[in-house]
């Protein structure tokens, strides 16, 4: 199952991080935006920036989903 690295953020700084295994991209994206929707998160897979999530659960992706 892949990993991917969740950060998330108070104002610039790096507020929390851990890594999340999930079976695709969109599958971990909804789970950070239920878990985390009262902030500003970005999650990654390797050096990809795979979406940005803004306050409310906004995804900006930034690639299409692998």
């Amino acid at each position: 199952m892949p990993s991917y690295r969740l950060f998330c953020y108070e104002g610039t700084r790096i507020s929390r991080g851990e890594i999340i295994e999930s079976v695709d991209e969109m599958t971990v994206i909804e789970m950070v935006r239920r878990r985390h929707s009262d902030e500003v998160c970005e999650i990654w897979a390797g050096d990809r920036l795979v979406a940005r999530l803004t306050k409310g659960g906004l995804a900006v992706m930034s690639d299409p989903p692998t």
